[in-house]
């Protein structure tokens, strides 16, 4: 058997239609024109699993012949009564170690290792690598918490398609393939097997529709994907379970187990009816050397295709290249919806926009989510009352969903508050919590609609004592209705980070976009919860954490939740040392360390973070002029550096500061009772904010882009999604957040109460 597969010439055989060859034939080079001595079949075209003996007299059949007749065989051959004279399956102590069956293919690279590319990526830096410490003796850190870089799916490029084009069209020229095969999914040199003893090298490429293997360029073996394969086990080898009564099994393996497990997932994608498109990394892992030139096979490559083969390492950059994205979290969504009406609109027009959510709702959901309804306002038998009522958790595709959303009644209202209503929403998810399908990989939220306003909302009314619970076991969002937030904050945490606020201006616009915020947001959640513990070393405390401000211990453990790949968080936090640790030299000591877990039963390794420190003194950069002492502004931009310059690996760093200097400025702002001042506060924010990121990105020559005005078609919804993915840089992030921020202080100008509305709509977005 020929090692490659890139001779240039024709192949002779004639090309033959998919739909009349048998759903896969082995042809046994050994048993060329020997015929079963029962059966008087050919034995060089045995089914896969089919096994072949040798009877007593010396002459071959199938075993499954064999096992048909009761009595002692009589061979056709010879005419002598026989049966077979050694086992039909290899013992157990002869069987060879499948690593030493091919010597090319020894040394597995993919190892236990390489999982952490599906870790969360979690890192923390100092504000410098040198500190000199001086009263009151702290030293900054951010935290950076990212999705796996599994979930960094490559992004095609026009010559990736273009590649991809031109190796498609070869291989179905070069092995004359018929073109109802469907599109390439992806193809290598693969060893197979019918029986898990005797392997072949082949080249196995999957299509859309069909699995086909070639030997020495000739079609040896032909499977339809959706027909012929009934399941298929992944674990050191790959075994496709064929829809056969005579055993069938096909056998595939690569010692490398990264390619192993790339055609695994893919190939259960693809019985599952899931629409598979590939990159150019997944394409082949094991044949772009055996391209012709005119192909114009990239280096990189190539290279990747030689480390694959040889077992050298290969960076979890191209690992997570090659394995296909994991399949979405499965979700289940708990929505409250107020059936008292408390808004401007009529009971009609209310209604009809509850039932219109709900159906969106349903429409959004996929087969495998689940979805229970709270109903607030009445009680299990529908009377109203200041209670609630759920319905589910079920699937959307339940068919007494119809009939609950005809059956939505509008009710007197029985709350005196917003808070009131959260607390009984909360408690009945309670109840309703028990029935939720969890699992430890699926998305569980709640989400609370609020679209009621109260002119007399009692003060200092009681929180419900379900909060932490509740907070604990799911990730909680109020859905603010209105040019309001309430006086109300209860999945707000010090500690926490997730999306206590989402506001729309309207039930009509929160119904426009909910489909979208499901899709992108929800059903992208990649690590629902992410639990960070940090431990100070001796002599060290934590004293403050982002923007919730001072805290004091020695231990500190920190919720990220509902993260979304593409998305990043920082947290920016300080660490106090005592002076009598510390000298007045240079040196390495140990701060802190943290770990983290999430998914209930996922853990990241203990981490130590050393930082280079010293006692002494340090001059202290200006302290930006304080808005009022500036008087009105004609200029948003300062030309002047307000900081020194730090080395772009701290842009991380330099983003959170920024991002943190915005948000106290737009509290400053909001705490402020005058339209001018309130402006004033933003637009030297707007000043601080470029000189903050033009320091640390010194030597970027980006221009300001001029981002299409804030004010035309605004959403809260648009910015949150805006300020946490990370496709922008530094400066084109800042320039977006400036926009917004010139919007601001127009709109404080005009409009006090909407001003400071969309300033917390940005704080929201921000912590």
């Amino acid at each position: 058997m020929r090692k490659s597969f890139h001779s240039p010439k024709k192949r002779t055989s004639t090309s033959t239609k998919l739909e009349s060859m048998p759903p896969f034939t082995a042809e046994t080079k050994k048993y060329n024109n020997i015929k079963c001595s029962l059966c008087q079949e050919l034995l060089s075209l045995t089914l896969p699993g089919e096994l072949i003996v040798s009877l007593e007299c010396g002459h071959m059949s199938h075993k499954n012949c064999l096992s048909l007749i009761q009595s002692v065989p009589v061979c056709s051959e010879c005419n002598v009564m026989s049966n077979y004279d050694y086992p039909p399956f290899t013992p157990v102590d002869q069987i060879q170690s499948p690593a030493k069956l091919n010597t090319q293919l020894e040394t597995p690279s993919f190892t236990s290792s390489d999982q952490t590319i599906y870790n969360p990526r979690v890192t923390c830096t100092s504000e410098i690598s040198e500190v000199t410490l001086i009263p009151p003796y702290e030293i900054a850190y951010v935290l950076n918490v990212q999705a796996p870089l599994i979930f960094n799916a490559h992004k095609p490029t026009l010559e990736d398609l273009q590649l991809k084009e031109r190796v498609e069209e070869f291989l179905k020229v070069h092995l004359n393939i018929d073109k109802d095969v469907g599109q390439l999914v992806i193809f290598d040199i693969l060893e197979v097997s019918v029986t898990g003893k005797s392997w072949d090298s082949a080249l196995v490429c999957l299509f859309e529709n069909y699995f086909l293997i070639y030997e020495n360029e000739l079609l040896v073996g032909i499977i339809s994907v959706q027909h012929d394969i009934s399941s298929v086990d992944v674990d050191e080898e790959l075994i496709l379970n064929l829809a056969k009564d005579s055993l069938p099994e096909l056998r595939i393996r690569h010692s490398n187990k990264l390619v192993v497990q790339k055609w695994g997932t893919l190939l259960l994608e693809i019985i599952d009816n899931e629409s598979v498109v590939t990159n150019i990394y997944q394409l082949t892992n094991t044949y772009w050397t055996h391209l012709p030139p005119e192909i114009c096979v990239p280096q990189n490559l190539t290279k990747l295709n030689n480390a694959i083969l040889s077992g050298t390492t290969i960076s979890n950059s191209d690992i997570a290249r090659i394995l296909p994205t994991p399949k979405q979290l499965s979700l289940n969504l708990i929505l409250a919806l107020p059936l008292v009406n408390q808004t401007s609109l009529t009971d009609l027009e209310y209604k009809t926009q509850l039932q219109q959510i709900f159906q969106k709702t349903l429409h959004a959901l996929r087969p495998n989510d689940k979805l229970g309804i709270i109903f607030l306002g009445i009680d299990g038998s529908k009377k109203p009352c200041a209670k609630g009522s759920f319905v589910g958790c079920t699937e959307p595709s339940w068919s007494e969903w119809k009939q609950v959303i005809r059956d939505i009644t509008i009710v007197p209202n029985s709350f005196q508050s917003n808070l009131q209503e959260i607390n009984v929403a909360i408690e009945k998810c309670m109840e309703l919590y028990p029935f939720i399908p969890r699992t430890t990989s699926s998305v569980n939220k709640f989400l609370i609609l609020s679209p009621n306003t109260y002119s007399q909302s009692p003060k200092d009314a009681p929180k419900s004592k379900f909060i932490d619970a509740i907070n604990e076991k799911l990730s909680c969002t109020i859905i603010c209705i209105g040019r309001t937030y309430g006086n109300y904050q209860p999945f707000k945490s010090i500690t926490t980070f997730g999306t206590p606020f989402l506001r729309f201006e309207s039930l009509a616009e929160f119904g426009s976009l909910l489909v979208y915020y499901i899709n992108e947001n929800l059903h992208k959640i990649c690590i629902p919860k992410l639990t960070l513990t940090l431990k100070a070393s001796q002599g060290f405390r934590f004293t403050d954490l982002d923007s919730r401000g001072a805290i004091d211990g020695s231990q500190l453990t920190l919720t990220i939740k509902d993260i979304v790949p593409q998305t990043q968080k920082s947290i920016v936090l300080k660490v106090q040392a005592n002076p009598q640790f510390v000298a007045s030299k240079y040196q390495t000591l140990p701060i802190f360390e943290y770990d983290g877990y999430w998914l209930y039963e996922k853990y990241l390794n203990t981490k130590l973070i050393n930082t280079r420190v010293k006692i002494g003194v340090s001059q202290q950069p200006p302290t930006p002029i304080d808005a009022e002492a500036r008087g009105s502004f004609t200029e948003y931009y300062l030309d002047i550096p307000l900081l020194p310059p730090v080395s772009p690996a701290r842009d991380v760093f330099a983003k959170r500061q920024t991002e943190l200097t915005i948000i106290n400025s737009l509290k400053k702002s909001i705490a402020s009772g005058e339209s001018q001042v309130s402006s004033d506060i933003i637009k030297s924010c707007i000043s601080l904010a470029h000189g903050l990121i033009r320091t640390s990105l010194e030597g970027s020559t980006k221009s300001h882009t001029n981002e299409s005005s804030p004010e035309c078609e605004y959403s809260m919804l648009q910015l949150l999604m805006a300020v946490r993915y990370t496709d922008k840089g530094n400066v084109e992030y800042i320039d977006f957040l400036v926009n917004h921020m010139k919007s601001i202080a127009k709109l404080l100008e005009s409009d006090l109460d909407a001003g400071k509305l969309r300033c917390s709509d940005l704080i929201n977005s921000l912590i």
